[in-house]
């Protein structure tokens, strides 16, 4: 994460970026616009951005991805909260890719999956486990 993402987006597209996610709160739509087609865009919302946020992205980004815990180190508790703007999200985007990340566990994977996303990102459930590729296996089953 950074504060200035347009001072490091060029080094990142250099290094061969394939995928950049933008807070909403950051950039504005005709700074997107230009690097639409050259890597896949996700507008990041926080948990307190509203779904309507979204709405003046979602013709520039390939996904838009949900933080669902407050920002900081991993470990974070998912906020229930969260589902009804997974629910809000998909029932105005039908075809647009949700990404939830935070507070991912197998029972979790599940709320949101039932809720319309199709794409979760955890770290602490599977990297603080003792066993990371048996976690990871239960997220993939779900």
């Amino acid at each position: 994460m950074v504060k200035k993402p347009l001072d490091v987006v060029d080094n990142w597209l250099s290094l061969g970026a394939k995928r950049i996610i933008f807070h909403a709160e950051t950039m504005g739509v005709d700074e997107i616009e230009k690097m639409k087609g050259k890597v896949e865009i996700g507008i990041a919302l926080l948990p307190e951005t509203s779904v309507e946020d979204f709405d003046k992205f979602s013709s520039v980004s390939n996904f838009v991805q949900i933080l669902a815990v407050p920002q900081g180190f991993s470990g974070g508790e998912f906020k229930e909260l969260m589902i009804r703007k997974i629910e809000k999200l998909r029932e105005k985007y039908k075809n647009i890719d949700i990404e939830i990340d935070g507070g991912i566990t197998p029972r979790i994977a599940e709320k949101i999956k039932l809720a319309g996303a199709n794409i979760a990102t955890s770290g602490s459930f599977i990297f603080n486990s003792e066993n990371p590729v048996e976690s990871y296996k239960k997220l993939c089953e779900v």
